[in-house]
């Protein structure tokens, strides 16, 4: 575990946001095969959102608030793992509600 913070407060529903950092890492977790790896980041975006927060067809849909691509002071949080991952077109449609995978699709 590596660690530099500098202290940043976060403005939203700490339950909701618990919930989701909860469920992803979860996630992460029981798809990664063993001897794999799971990193979890939290880095602060000083210049405005990197395009690579949002996906793709999301931005060119035109769907997407340019204000908050520009703002500055957000934090990117990032979870990778040696897992399958999901597809293109469920990343689309991970953030929907109630959305669910089976996991011998992924």
């Amino acid at each position: 575990v590596k660690r530099r913070l500098r202290s940043t407060c976060v403005l939203g529903d700490s339950s909701r946001m618990s919930q989701v950092l909860r469920n992803l890492i979860s996630n992460a977790i029981k798809f990664t095969p063993a001897g794999g790896y799971v990193s979890v980041t939290a880095t602060t975006v000083d210049e405005g959102m990197p395009d690579d927060v949002i996906p793709p067809s999301l931005l060119a849909s035109g769907e997407v608030n340019q204000d908050l691509l520009q703002r500055a002071g957000s934090i990117r949080i990032s979870i990778k793992d040696s897992g399958a991952g999901l597809s293109p077109a469920q990343l689309d449609t991970i953030c929907s509600e109630g959305v669910q995978f089976n996991a011998n699709q992924l």
